[in-house]
């Protein structure tokens, strides 16, 4: 798993006993301060945050179409750095249908699920 730790001004953490819990993952840990957003959000370039979240979001609606209310109320966050369920629509990875006098579901599309079988080989 990528880290990534963007505001350890004083560069501590390093110096904790538990972070030695950390060494099988790649850290990166940012010591000065930056108060612009896009600087910040560029630091995190790098940083795998969602991809995996975006995965477990695949696998668990599955080869069958779940309710969308199920679905948002699961997978859709108020947490602008983790987006899941936006991101997983902006990529294409699933498709919400609503046939008259049914309800809203959700799919994994033929993308989504190209790209979780290539995520878990």
């Amino acid at each position: 798993m990528d880290i990534t730790i963007l505001d350890d001004y004083f560069d501590t953490l390093r110096t904790l006993r538990s972070f030695r819990k950390l060494d099988c993952h790649a850290v990166t840990i940012w010591n000065g301060h930056e108060p612009g957003v896009d600087a910040l959000a560029e630091r995190l370039r790098e940083t795998a945050t969602i991809e995996p979240l975006i995965l477990d979001l695949l696998e668990w609606i599955g080869p069958r179409a779940r309710p969308y209310d199920e679905v948002i109320d699961a997978w859709r966050t108020s947490c602008p750095h983790l987006p899941v369920w936006e991101e997983a629509c902006a990529r294409g990875y699933v498709v919400r249908h609503h046939v008259p006098g049914g309800i809203a579901e959700v799919n994994v599309s033929d993308a989504g699920r190209a790209h979780l079988r290539a995520a878990r080989t």
